[in-house]
């Protein structure tokens, strides 16, 4: 708020707005904000619960002259002077405590005068609370190993844990009670199995050196942020210079309070908060009996003072207070506490506090940690964590696409709240950076960008998503910036559909992609854009995409072939290698280049089309620049063949057969440049098998003997044969006449008058 106080003084100190006229709207955003994380933070509890639940904190009210309340009905400890000012007011229901005790009983020692038979077994309690017992055992195998749970209120209380035997008589009454023991655990307690020593009550019983071997571990509740013995002494608490126990509890976010209690009480006697409290450590002080090491907390000239017995101790609640109070300033220990602390045992816990501060201040992290936080970028330091975050998200073992987990998204939105980072701000460093790794190859989900475009495109616009209405001139030209980077990679993903999404994987990512691009050609959020605008720019990519799929088909191609050119060679080296080579290469070619485009039809075109009606006419527009890049290709081979060499024939045959099964190439550009090239093939090849048959018909018939043979006569087999070879190749080739001298129409000109009478020979 004072950093607020400031700017609203100094303009200067405000950043540059799109409106002048934002600034006001500005100040009054930045102390909406800040109350409401006030508020927040003031209404969370901080133990698990709801605040409902029997040992959840509750919410806190504000101090009220009138009030009078508290859990047995008498006053509150809490002075007036306390919460002069209108600060928080805190009473007993406010500090609740819960702990959970872990009782083992294991075995027990000394009983040397219960004859070996006898049974026993051991009770353990809670005083005021519930009693449990273990199982019965003989006295000469005291073992158990039973365990215990209590849960209580009392930060103090008294566990009792007493041995019994079984009375033996005929008529029984209540057994034998042989010893006891009283333990007084504390929150710090968590001891391991150890052996104590038992207080014999039975009377006349021998046996006084009966020990029992037990572990008693105590759990802090996740509100208890410190505890153990103290010297008070305050103006308006803990009056009286004495020990007290002492518990440092959380009670909100921001609010924790020093409480004081008594045995055998859950409610602590007095108490008082720490907000605005200054911890510092202090000389010892002479005059007052107890305690050797001192620290106080001042606020408004008033200062509480505290000592304790061990220097450790002391450490330990003056690091627990100063990050309670959240002091902009270290607390930092007289000269004389290093030098003792430097002579500490190597494993004690004060070599170890220091040698975490000595490591603190090496690395920076001192200095950072005591730094204001009003003084800091908290953006650029958001921007950093969130890259952090992002990178080691996307270096996760299952593919994460860009999307953080439930518990990083936690720690954002916890930082952006605290912090008050901008969400435009947010979102736009975090577009930023998915385009980064998107640009160098990595698999993001385009769905998220769009959710985040979409966040600061709402926000430039003035639509108010977070109800945030200013627009900074930085988050304006930033939003512009990615937007020209974002069409960018939109128009090359889609040029390379093939390779940024193979076999359509991820499912639904291409669709969201072409939807994405359509949002982000639009001026505004409201306003559509064009459809023909979309379609030029979908057009042109797919232009580009036809010459990159076939320059990389074409060098896969090469490759394949490189592999098998020796064998090739020696296979062909005595019939004229290199055009035959050719001629294989291009049938290869051909033949991955359907299996391409099927490919594309299996994988992308329902992708397409749902995008877009009308991307059907420009999935068979791009397909037909893609063949007009072969057809170059293919021409170059067909014209460096030699003359009347027919090795050519397969490779119209397949792409023939490929192109009158599909609806949209059939008699299209490509399929009428394939028949114009090889036409003249064709006629030529039907020319001379004309020129043969006529030439049999001719010859053979004068020479002919006219001697019977297997179906006739010799010219007439040979005719048959020639006739047969013609109709093969006509039919192969599935050839679709145009009205000229076509295959079909020679091959109907010669063929049926000799094949309608192939099996009556007599007529020949």
């Amino acid at each position: 708020m004072q950093k607020v106080t400031e700017m609203e003084k100094n303009r200067k100190l405000l950043p540059k707005f799109v409106v002048k006229e934002m600034e006001s709207l500005f100040l009054e955003e930045l102390r909406s904000s800040i109350n409401l994380l006030m508020s927040n933070l003031e209404s969370l509890p901080v133990s698990k619960g709801t605040t409902d639940s029997k040992y959840g904190l509750r919410k806190f009210g504000r101090y009220n002259n009138s009030f009078r309340r508290s859990r047995r009905g008498t006053t509150s400890s809490i002075s007036k002077s306390d919460t002069d000012g209108g600060e928080t007011a805190l009473n007993k229901l406010d500090v609740v405590l819960s702990f959970n005790l872990e009782v083992i009983v294991q075995e027990v020692q000394g009983l040397k005068s219960l004859p070996p038979n006898r049974i026993i077994y051991c009770t353990m309690e809670i005083e005021g609370g519930e009693k449990l017992q273990t199982d019965q055992t003989e006295s000469a195998k005291p073992h158990w190993d039973t365990q215990g749970d209590f849960t209580t209120t009392h930060p103090l209380p008294v566990v009792k844990i007493k041995l019994y035997a079984e009375n033996a008589r005929i008529i029984r009454f209540d057994d034998k009670e042989l010893a006891k023991l009283v333990i007084r655990p504390t929150p710090s307690t968590n001891k391991t199995a150890e052996w104590n020593k038992m207080e014999t009550t039975a009377k006349g019983f021998p046996d006084k050196d009966i020990k029992i071997r037990l572990t008693l571990r105590m759990d802090r509740p996740q509100n208890l942020k410190c505890s153990g013995y103290l010297y008070a002494l305050g103006k308006h608490v803990w009056k009286k210079w004495k020990k007290r126990f002492m518990i440092l509890v959380q009670v909100s976010q921001y609010t924790f309070a020093m409480c004081s209690y008594k045995e055998k009480k859950s409610d602590p006697t007095e108490m008082t908060t720490l907000d605005g409290h200054i911890i510092e450590y202090t000389e010892a002080v002479t005059e007052y009996d107890g305690g050797r090491f001192f620290f106080n907390a001042t606020k408004d000239n008033e200062a509480l003072l505290f000592a304790s017995d061990d220097e450790n101790e002391r450490h330990q609640w003056v690091q627990a207070m100063y990050r309670a109070t959240g002091q902009a300033v270290k607390p930092q220990p007289p000269p004389t506490t290093t030098v003792s602390s430097a002579k500490a045992p190597l494993n004690s816990p004060l070599s170890k506090l220091q040698g975490d501060t000595d490591k603190a201040r090496k690395h920076g992290m001192d200095a950072f940690c005591t730094t204001d936080p009003v003084k800091v970028d908290h953006s650029a330091y958001f921007k950093n964590l969130q890259t952090l975050t992002l990178d080691h998200r996307l270096n996760d073992m299952f593919a994460s696409l860009g999307w953080f987990s439930p518990g990083q998204i936690f720690v954002l939105d916890e930082y952006c709240a605290r912090y008050g980072v901008r969400g435009c701000h947010r979102h736009l460093s975090y577009l930023d950076d998915l385009l980064a790794r998107a640009e160098r190859g990595m698999a993001i989900d385009p769905t998220l960008m769009h959710y985040s475009f979409e966040f600061c495109a709402s926000h430039v616009h003035g639509n108010r998503p977070d109800g945030i209405g200013t627009v900074i001139l930085a988050e304006k030209e930033k939003f512009d910036e990615v937007k020209e980077r974002l069409r960018h990679l939109l128009e090359y993903q889609i040029t390379n559909f093939r390779y940024c999404f193979p076999m359509g994987r991820p499912e639904g990512a291409l669709k969201s992609s072409l939807s994405f691009l359509e949002r982000v050609l639009m001026k505004d959020i409201v306003t559509p854009v064009p459809p023909e605008e979309v379609k030029s720019v979908i057009k042109k990519c797919l232009e580009s995409a036809a010459l990159v799929n076939y320059t990389k088909l074409s060098a896969q191609a090469k490759m394949d072939d490189n592999d098998g050119k020796q064998q090739l060679l020696h296979n062909h080296e005595n019939h004229n290698g290199q055009p035959m080579r050719k001629i294989e290469d291009i049938l290869h070619l051909a033949e991955l280049c359907i299996d391409l485009l099927q490919q594309n039809d299996e994988c992308y075109e329902e992708e397409f089309k749902s995008a877009f009606t009308w991307f059907t006419d420009l999935l068979v527009e791009h397909s037909e620049i893609f063949w007009s890049l072969f057809a170059v290709d293919l021409e170059s081979v067909i014209l460096s063949q030699p003359p009347d060499t027919w090795e050519g024939f397969p490779v119209f045959q397949v792409l023939n057969d490929y192109l009158i099964h599909n609806p949209y190439m059939a008699g299209g550009t490509f399929h009428q440049q394939l028949k114009n090239m090889f036409a003249p093939l064709v006629v030529r090849y039907v020319d001379l098998m004309e020129s043969s048959i006529a030439q049999s018909i001719h010859k053979g018939f004068e020479k002919e003997t006219w001697k019977a043979d297997e179906h006739g006569c010799a010219a007439s087999e040979e005719l048959i044969w020639k006739l047969d070879a013609l109709q093969t190749f006509i039919s192969n080739l599935h050839w679709v006449g145009n009205g000229d001298r076509s295959a079909t129409a020679l091959l109907r000109l010669y063929i049926p008058n000799y094949l309608a009478r192939r099996g009556s020979r007599e007529t020949l």
